[in-house]
């Protein structure tokens, strides 16, 4: 589905390159919906950061129209596309119960089930682990326990392994904890003990219990990661939203605007979040256009400065390097542009 929605916005860039607005506005909004329905699928967590990944694909090509073919759409096209990208929120693409349905199922493979839900792991659910789930038998830090598993040690991870509810409680506990978190901005649920608490549920379980241990790296995603996808695919829409509406204020006055409060109320409902911080992002003129960035910690917004771009940077490496600061205890900083993205020529 990504690379058809790739394909839709090679085509908008044409259009564009052949000065047909129409297809423009109409491709970049298929793709918008693409990312949409990819993500509601069946509320799977891939389905989600596929979904966000797309959306993300849509908000570049945005950015390349208003920068390389800024006199292309009218106010109209610009303000349906703004209302198009507005209804779509991608940290709320993010859900868990596909997978959790999926694990649910590998578990009923592969213990016996007693009738109380609980039972002990089989040695036709031993094969079952290591002859379907990819990398079960190999690679990387599991590579010795997945040796283990699939030689003539099998009885004795029977044997040593957890009970069924053990297991089942550790996958609930973590869909639990997705649940909670997910949907919900990092100002107001930040990162917890991602990788700590992952390693606390692998303690809980025996030493013996190598194909617990196994199941468990291969079917627990990594909720912080996952959280970031979605909190960049946020900030990037975000970022898009002002800069539609401060094209559509350029094209109305004839000059850019020099603060995004300018934009309230005719050509924004609200000034998009940070999502990191809470804060308001903001806008700054530059000397060909406009820049949008977010405030770093501590910081009022006023006069301070966007963040250069000497070469171009991907804007989720920008974020990823905030977040770390800021679990990091510090505050103050440098103000992070969020947008333009791809044309640092923009801020020359």
């Amino acid at each position: 589905m990504r690379d058809s929605a790739e394909l839709v916005l090679v085509d908008a860039i044409r259009a564009a390159e052949a000065g047909d607005s129409e297809a423009v506005e109409r491709n970049i909004a298929a793709v918008v919906g693409m990312g949409r329905q990819v993500a509601s699928e069946n509320n799977y967590l891939v389905s989600g950061l596929v979904g966000i990944a797309i959306e993300k694909l849509s908000y570049d090509v945005v950015e390349y129209i208003l920068i390389e073919h800024t006199e292309l759409l009218d106010d109209k096209q610009l303000a349906s596309l703004q209302s198009e990208i507005a209804s779509v929120h991608p940290r709320e693409f993010l859900g868990y119960d596909g997978e959790l349905a999926f694990q649910k199922d590998i578990i009923q493979r592969i213990y016996t089930d007693d009738g109380n839900n609980n039972g002990r792991l089989t040695l036709d659910g031993i094969r079952i682990l290591t002859t379907y789930l990819p990398g079960f038998t190999g690679g990387n830090r599991n590579a010795g326990l997945s040796e283990s598993l699939a030689s003539a040690a099998g009885p004795v991870a029977v044997l040593g392994s957890s009970s069924r509810k053990q297991i089942e409680e550790v996958f609930e506990r973590y869909a639990e904890r997705f649940q909670a978190d997910f949907g919900e901005p990092l100002y107001r649920k930040p990162f917890r003990d991602g990788d700590d608490w992952f390693e606390k549920s692998l303690a809980q379980l025996p030493a013996t219990d190598l194909a617990g241990k196994m199941l468990l790296w291969q079917l627990l995603p990594a909720i912080d990661s996952c959280r970031l996808a979605g909190e960049v695919g946020q900030v990037r829409r975000n970022a898009t939203l002002v800069a539609l509406a401060a094209t559509r204020y350029r094209l109305k006055n004839g000059e850019q605007p020099n603060d995004a409060q300018i934009l309230l109320p005719a050509f924004l409902g609200s000034i998009p979040l940070d999502p990191l911080t809470g804060k308001h992002l903001c806008l700054k003129p530059a000397p060909r256009a406009f820049a949008v960035y977010a405030v770093a910690d501590g910081s009022s917004g006023e006069n301070s400065e966007a963040i250069e771009l000497s070469s171009v940077r991907a804007s989720s490496e920008t974020f990823e390097l905030r977040i770390q600061r800021h679990l990091a205890g510090g505050a103050g900083g440098t103000d992070t542009q969020i947008w333009p993205r791809k044309s640092p020529a923009l801020n020359d």
